[in-house]
């Protein structure tokens, strides 16, 4: 069962062009948009570890603390720098944060009908 489900997983992922099992991204290069947040590559967003603002010579010109100065927004990928932080300095791949996104799940959402011979069955749990 479990070959079966990481086939389809990774069918998914080629189908969809993007990860989705819940993974952790380090180092992502994001373009700082001038602007107070960013659309990140991969989603949902679960954790953020590490966040650096960074000048044209790719030097650290500010690390952001991920738990008090962003905000993990509703919209798919987005994140925000909370009002007092300030906005990410508008340049070409000068923003590298380091997240954990994708789904994960401890649970089937599938189960099998035996007693009536039936495939399996999406169920809510």
């Amino acid at each position: 069962m479990q070959n079966w489900i990481n086939a389809c997983s990774s069918l998914l992922e080629k189908e969809c062009n993007r990860k989705i099992v819940s993974r952790t991204y380090t180092d992502e290069r994001q373009d700082g948009t001038g602007k107070a947040h960013l659309i990140l590559d991969n989603y949902p967003i679960s954790t953020i570890t590490a966040l650096e603002i960074r000048d044209s010579a790719d030097t650290v010109i500010r690390t952001v603390t991920p738990a008090s100065e962003v905000i993990i927004a509703n919209e798919p990928g987005k994140i925000q720098l909370v009002p007092t932080a300030g906005y990410f300095t508008k340049g070409f791949r000068n923003i590298v944060i380091t997240y954990t996104a994708g789904y994960s799940g401890t649970r089937s959402r599938y189960v099998q009908r035996s007693s009536q011979g039936n495939d399996l069955d999406p169920v809510e749990r």
